[in-house]
């Protein structure tokens, strides 16, 4: 019993360290495609905290699904749909963080009206929108528990395909950063130091 208790707190520490460092990439991306856009500072800056936080309600969602390493039950998808929503409640609540809750809330919205919660382009904020764009990238070129990492390339070809679902100013932004190298040298340096 006590190896099963002692593995499973190894697994919630690593799935939090996963969402963690994730999110401190989606972060620095999601500054620097604002910081392109000509966002002003004070909304700099609630885009930078919320996209760090965009996955926090990941906490609340069972650690079988959040390390599943095959495809998602249906059951299982509804309940990893659920972590924007925890994310929205733990964050509205403090005075701290409330201007943060829609963006995290949002962050998986797509601009066809297809994303978690059917919103239409024109309904989505845009800070959703960047972090969107910039948790798709990260997600794609990043180790997941069902599939190794795509490169920069081969996640850029994929969203190409599906560029539908992004805002059109930010996807071009995300693409002039991409090929920005010494940009994702940075990336890269913040998963070395984890």
């Amino acid at each position: 019993m006590k190896n099963i208790v002692m593995t499973r707190e190894a697994g919630i520490k690593n799935a939090m360290v996963e969402v963690f460092i994730h999110g401190q990439n989606v972060s620095i991306i999601s500054t620097k495609i604002a910081l392109n856009l000509g966002i002003s500072d004070k909304e700099l800056h609630i885009i930078s905290a919320a996209a760090a936080l965009h996955d926090i309600g990941k906490k609340d969602v069972p650690l079988e699904i959040l390390n599943k390493p095959s495809k998602l039950t249906g059951d299982e998808m509804i309940e990893m749909r659920k972590h924007t929503l925890y994310g929205f409640n733990a964050l509205v609540k403090d005075k701290r963080f409330n201007n943060l809750a829609n963006y995290i809330l949002y962050h998986h919205e797509d601009c066809r009206g297809m994303g978690y919660y059917r919103l239409k382009e024109n309904e989505i904020p845009l800070a959703s929108k960047i972090i969107m764009a910039a948790d798709v990238f990260d997600a794609l070129t990043s180790d997941r528990a069902y599939r190794s990492a795509f490169s920069m390339k081969e996640a850029l070809d994929i969203m190409e395909n599906e560029q539908q679902k992004y805002d059109k100013k930010v996807f071009n932004e995300l693409k002039k950063i991409i090929k920005e190298e010494k940009f994702f040298k940075y990336i890269d340096y913040t998963y070395n130091t984890y």
